[in-house]
């Protein structure tokens, strides 16, 4: 017998009723009730089994819901994401509809970096300055005229 699900299904689908039909016939030694009952029985095996396929095939097509439900979620938050970082380009001047938008934002950026880099070298010079204590008194005057804290980092 082949692994195939098909196979499977084939043989359990062959050995159920056999096994119903065998059930089904009566016996010569038993009463009338008894075979009766078999029948029954048989009958609700053959019920049970149609029942329980009926459901797994409705839990297979469930599952390929979800499948193709999960995929969609993926590709809807692929796009949410393409969306966001295109939203955020726009904002930062990276990317527009006019033909200066994206030139402006890249030197605008640069402008930002060399901002940053030219304040870090000013308060590299204020810690140096006002550290010197043998010029205290020259180091405080001349940090005020230029407009500095000397005590803005213990702050």
């Amino acid at each position: 017998m082949s692994d195939d699900p098909a196979s499977v299904q084939a043989f359990e689908w062959e050995t159920t009723m056999a096994f119903a039909n065998e059930l089904a016939q009566p016996w010569e030694g038993m009463g009338a009730m008894a075979n009766t009952q078999r029948r029954l029985a048989a009958e609700m095996i053959v019920k049970l089994y149609n029942r329980c396929t009926m459901e797994a095939q409705h839990i297979m097509e469930i599952r390929q819901q979800v499948m193709d439900l999960r995929a969609l979620l993926a590709e809807a938050l692929a796009q949410r994401d393409e969306a966001k970082s295109k939203l955020g380009r726009i904002m930062e001047g990276l990317e527009g509809t006019c033909m200066t938008c994206e030139p402006v934002g890249v030197r605008n950026q640069q402008m930002e970096q060399h901002i940053k880099t030219l304040q870090a070298e000013r308060d590299e010079a204020r810690r140096e300055l006002c550290g010197h204590d043998d010029f205290i008194g020259g180091a405080m005057l001349e940090a005020n005229r230029r407009g500095w804290d000397c005590f803005k980092d213990s702050k």
